[in-house]
């Protein structure tokens, strides 16, 4: 005969495991019980917990420290449990952009939660975001399972980026008739991405169409994974328009709006360059500087060699005087005056110059001046007077003028203010240089560091030579002995200009007589081949380095001359033996019209029985 005991169980939510309940009889009212006691296992229901990753979706920069993820629990447990971490890279790469700390983690009984670090890598590699998956692959506790599916997402931020800079590989200045001007636009580090970046290029004295031409809103773009330092070109053509205009004409090239901004650093505008366009170099009626450059006239009396400083500025400039380690003079020239540097005989030229020397003069002023460099005699003869143009107006191809007409001796002084200054001389005549002898039409190469000069002679006239270098070059050309335009040496003059660049000077100027004198030597350089010139109704074609001389004589008419391209126009004093006037001759820089203006500035020499003034006034119905 049997009885059945009822259990009654409780229902909970609590994981805590299996359990044993005891059931014995402890007493009856008839006989003795074959079993006392008996015992029921109460299996819970509770065996597995929730357990997830959270946030789901989480970014933190790269720089973190470490980027903390949470393992939670649903509730806690009463042991133990073991879990296994995964990890999916999606775009990032274990152990270049991440690692993580624990690939089995313990959640301790009683604990509902624990973190899970992932700790990403600093690196200084411009990349984009990258995105890796973290996930619970199995959890235990002692032997029961614990469910555990969840996957949490995680973004590392980039925080490199690259900067962008602009750099123009054209000279700056650069004439019109260059052409181009050529620009780089470069990131300094390896892109992950294409990149493109708008150009912004805005005339200031430039006009769009006129002088210069770009495509409207220009864009260029840096491909991806070119390396670091990567850039590409952009051009701006430079429009050679053939009218006079200012001599310097600026435009700005600037970075505009970029495309990826992501892992570009910068402001749109930050990276800008100020451009300028020469016309005419020669037509800036500015040749007032702070810092020239020079080097003294060919060999003669040191103490007949003299510097004129002339003050351009509102206030008083200090100025400084320098030749190699031989002569240093500082003065002040108050505003408006001027002030005479005599070069002492320490810093003379020999008899004989070397072909390369140091003797160059560097002159560096505060504020404004004009400089003029003087040789008053030479040799029983009289010497002559050049402008000195300021270090800004210097360029890098000149071709040599020296004379109209037979002289003894001329010659070209060229000077660098810069380290490592190629220089290539195409000589127009057979010449010894440098122990080399050239044949008419060689070139002969020379590298001048700083403050370092070369000077070349010939008793052939260097004329049509031509001059090419890697930096500004000074050049200084003349004839020793000249006696303009006759044979008739009875007379020895001195005739010297320092010149311009060959794609500076200028394509409009007017020649007239000289007060006191009847003739006059005009004389004509080309630059460029096929050159156009008209002068007194007369065409000329000129080629590069060609030239053509007009002795004019009895005329007390203004001529205007004008040419498609630049042309070296020099005009020539002739001696007293063709016209019998009283002096002696000299070599003129004729100036360009556009270098005629309401105010210049200029001295005379206190010595000499006169002094002359020439004035060209540009009248509306032509040149008076």
């Amino acid at each position: 005969m049997c009885a059945t005991v009822v259990l009654d169980t409780a229902t909970d939510n609590i994981i805590e495991g299996d359990e044993t309940v005891g059931i014995s009889i402890s007493a009856t009212t008839v006989g003795t019980p074959s079993l006392a006691s008996a015992s029921v296992v109460i299996s819970d229901i509770n065996s597995g917990v929730l357990l997830m990753l959270v946030p789901n979706n989480i970014a933190f920069p790269e720089s973190d420290p470490a980027g903390a993820l949470s393992l939670v629990a649903a509730q806690t447990l009463p042991d133990d449990i073991m879990i296994s971490i995964g990890v999916t890279p999606i775009t990032a790469t274990s152990g270049a952009d991440f690692s993580l700390v624990q690939f089995v983690a313990t959640l301790p009984a009683g604990s509902i939660s624990i973190p899970i670090n992932v700790l990403p890598i600093d690196d200084s590699i411009v990349e984009l975001d990258e995105i890796l998956e973290v996930f619970i692959i199995s959890s235990t506790g002692n032997t029961r399972t614990v469910d555990a599916m969840s996957t949490s997402t995680v973004t590392l931020l980039d925080n490199d980026v690259s900067s962008i800079s602009l750099v123009k590989d054209s000279p700056n200045p650069i004439d019109e008739l260059a052409g181009f001007a050529t620009f780089r636009i470069c990131s300094a580090l390896n892109l992950p991405v294409p990149v493109q970046i708008t150009v912004n290029v805005i005339g200031g004295t430039a006009t769009q169409g006129e002088d210069f031409a770009v495509p409207s809103a220009p864009v260029v773009t840096i491909q991806a994974n070119q390396g670091d330092n990567a850039c590409v070109p952009f051009v701006v053509n430079i429009l050679d328009n053939a009218n006079p205009d200012l001599a310097l004409e600026d435009y700005t090239v600037s970075i505009g709006n970029v495309q990826s901004p992501g892992v570009i650093s910068g402001v749109p505008g930050e990276a800008s360059i100020i451009c300028t366009i020469t016309d005419e170099r020669a037509c800036d009626p500015s040749t007032s500087g702070v810092e020239f450059i020079l080097t003294l006239t060919p060999p003669y009396d040191a103490d007949d060699n003299y510097l004129y400083l002339v003050s351009t500025s509102p206030f008083d400039v200090e100025v400084t005087v320098t030749v190699a380690d031989l002569f240093n003079d500082v003065m002040t020239v108050p505003q408006d005056e001027s002030r005479v540097v005599q070069l002492p005989v320490t810093v003379a030229f020999p008899v004989n110059p070397p072909d390369t020397h140091d003797l160059v003069i560097l002159v560096v002023s505060t504020g404004p001046i004009n400089l003029y460099s003087q040789n008053r005699r030479q040799e029983g003869g009289t010497g002559d007077t050049t402008q000195i143009y300021p270090y800004r107006n210097l360029g890098n191809y000149y071709v040599v003028t020296v004379s109209p007409g037979p002289g003894i001796n001329s010659f070209v002084s060229i000077a660098s203010r810069d380290d490592n200054n190629l220089v290539a001389i195409t000589l127009s005549t057979e010449y010894l240089f440098n122990g080399v002898w050239y044949q008419p039409y060689e070139t002969a190469l020379v590298t001048l560091n700083a403050l370092q000069a070369a000077f070349l002679s010939s008793p052939s006239d260097l004329s049509g030579s031509r001059i090419f270098s890697s930096a500004p070059l000074f050049v200084l050309d003349g004839v020793v002995c000249n006696n303009i335009p006759t044979q008739n040496f009875g007379w020895c003059d001195l005739t010297m200009e320092q010149l311009l660049p060959a794609l500076s000077v200028c394509r409009l100027s007017v020649v007239g007589p000289i007060p006191g004198r009847d003739a006059y030597t005009v004389h004509f350089t080309g630059v460029e081949d096929n050159t156009q010139v008209t002068f007194r109704g007369e065409t000329i074609i000129l080629n590069a380095g060609e030239q053509v001389r007009r002795f004019v004589y009895n005329d007390r008419n203004v001529h205007e001359i004008s040419s498609d391209q630049p042309i070296y126009i020099n005009q020539y004093i002739s001696s007293f033996t063709v016209d019998f006037e009283t002096g002696d001759p000299a070599k003129l820089v004729l100036p360009p019209v556009n270098d005629f203006g309401g105010a210049v500035s200029f001295f005379v020499p206190n010595v000499g029985g006169r002094n002359a003034i020439t004035i060209y006034i540009p009248a509306l119905t032509g040149m008076v």
